[in-house]
């Protein structure tokens, strides 16, 4: 790619009529791919890579790969099994949700942020049999509603695309 930043290679794929499917943690791998399309040019469609989530290491994004093909392929339905299968922190889910990498699960931006600042990797005992309570039926201890958080406009969208990782 040289010196061409990827705004600049996307747009100019767009142009010559490739259509340019979003990263998304079910369906990238680490690379960018080329997907099969009858409406794209040349029948085929670019799938943005893992690598596209500014801030996520190498080694996180290629074990989201890994733990994909583990499950035999099975897309992931949250952002908490996807930090749970896959082993990921907070700062590598940070950075796939600001990159709207849960989209394709619908988990729209906003919430997907908001559910990764709750990541933690070193889950406290108690916490943890909760959990293990929970994944076998059992109702929470303590019921905790999801937040209503209010829809991102466009324009919020736009700043999160520009905004520099932390």
């Amino acid at each position: 790619m040289g010196f061409y930043a990827p705004a600049q290679i996307v747009r100019d794929a767009r142009e010559h009529g490739v259509q340019v499917r979003p990263l998304d943690v079910n369906r990238s791998g680490w690379d960018c791919t080329l997907e099969p399309e009858h409406g794209s040019a040349e029948g085929l469609a670019l799938r943005l890579g893992l690598r596209m989530a500014a801030g996520l290491a190498r080694a996180e994004g290629e074990q989201i790969v890994k733990a994909r093909r583990a499950g035999n392929g099975a897309p992931f339905a949250s952002v908490e099994e996807v930090v749970r299968r896959a082993g990921l922190g907070r700062k590598a889910t940070e950075a796939l949700a600001a990159a709207d990498g849960f989209a394709g699960m619908g988990v729209p931006r906003r919430q997907a942020i908001w559910a990764a600042r709750g990541v933690e990797k070193a889950v406290p005992p108690l916490l943890l049999l909760a959990a293990q309570k929970a994944a076998a039926g059992e109702p929470p201890l303590l019921p905790e509603a999801s937040p209503s958080l209010p829809e991102e406009q466009e324009g919020q969208g736009v700043v999160l695309d520009y905004r520099q990782p932390a």
